[in-house]
């Protein structure tokens, strides 16, 4: 069975958050089990999809695109 991976752009264009970002939550291991794969140009973070970002243990993490539903339901 293949699983698919995505790279740091992709999430980060994902959710709408930064690349800096994605980095920050994927060392806190909000993203699951990802992958570091050393390729000719340097290291590269591999997440599996679908991306889905886990709650952290203060429960502050949730997608931009969902905060930004949330924002808009308001109105």
């Amino acid at each position: 069975m293949t699983k698919a991976w995505g790279t740091v752009k992709e999430v980060s264009e994902h959710f709408g958050i930064s690349k800096q970002r994605v980095l920050v939550l994927l060392k806190k291991g909000v993203f699951g089990k990802c992958k570091q794969l050393d390729t000719p140009r340097g290291m590269c973070w591999l997440i599996p999809k679908p991306f889905a970002r886990r709650e952290l243990v203060n429960g502050v993490h949730t997608g931009a695109k969902e905060i930004r539903n949330v924002e808009l339901q308001k109105r």
